[in-house]
Order: structure tokens, then sequence, then C-alpha cells
């Protein structure tokens, strides 16, 4: 489920002075004995590329000949429920924000909406938004599979 709260002033005619959005969701791997042992705070190590030449995209099998990111579900981009792992859609995001030609991120505020569950994953930037030293983009995460969008962020910064 996702919540959003809007907070207003309505002693000045209800000029927005914050806005929050949480979401929750509840996820039981059954299908992974590993996770059975882990104990809360345990640990699972993510072993990198070994080939110093290796970039994440090559090692996660991301696909950036177009536009837009593409990223197969895979032993290595899915998490122990068995969906696109939400760290890794944070790098996507961040890739294609660089892409979009933000040097370096200051502000990022993603919101997971829905998992990727049949992928592939299409990373977009559908806006651009530019000031005069910075640049706002908004980033989508479609499950291709589904059709549906998956995750919304917004990344700003100092334009490339």
């Amino acid at each position: 489920s996702v919540v959003e709260c809007r907070v207003v002033d309505a002693g000045a005619d209800d000029q927005l002075v914050a806005l929050a959005t949480a979401n929750h969701g509840v996820l039981e791997p059954t299908f992974d004995d590993d996770l059975r042992g882990m104990t809360v705070g345990g640990r699972r190590v993510f072993t990198p590329p070994t080939d110093p030449g290796d970039s994440l995209e090559s090692y996660f099998g991301v696909d950036v000949s177009a536009d837009d990111l593409r990223i197969d579900l895979s032993e290595r981009t899915r998490n122990p429920w068995g969906i696109l792992h939400g760290g890794l859609t944070g790098l996507l995001i961040e890739q294609a924000a660089f892409r979009a030609g933000i040097a370096a991120p200051t502000d990022f505020v993603t919101r997971y909406l829905r998992a990727v569950k049949e992928g592939p994953g299409e990373i977009r930037v559908v806006e651009t938004i530019d000031r005069t030293e910075t640049r706002l983009v908004r980033v989508e995460l479609v499950d291709a599979g589904t059709g549906r969008v998956a995750v919304v962020s917004t990344v700003g910064g100092q334009r490339a």
C-alpha cells in the first residue's frame, strides 16, 4: 500500500509545507533455504566483478544500447524473494540520471510502487526540468512483462 501525506498552512491560503510518501509490503521468502539460517542483522556477501575492466552494467547484464536502460531478471539481479533487487534499482535510476545530464546528484527520492516480478525492467527518463545550474529528472522503472510502472523516482543535481 502507498500513502501520501500533504501538510498545508491553512493560515497561508493552504500553501504546501511538507509532502511525505510511505509504502509498506510484507514478503515471505518461502523458497530460499539460505534465509532460514539468517538471524536478524545477518549478512549476505555480495561478490563484485573480479575483472577490473567489468562495469556494473556488464556484470548485471544491463542493456545500455538504447536511450532507456533494460535489465533482465536473473540470479544476479533478483533479491531473496525473486524480484528485482531494490538496491540495484537505485543504481540503475542513478545511471539513468547521469545519462540524462546530471553530473552530481544532490537529491534522490524513490517510490517503490510494486515489485518487478516478470521483467525485463525498463528504466526511462520521462521528464527533465532545467534550472540555471541544476537539472531535475523524473525516472520510471516499468516491468515490461506486465507493462506496469513499478518505481517512480526524481533525481536532482548539478548539470553535466
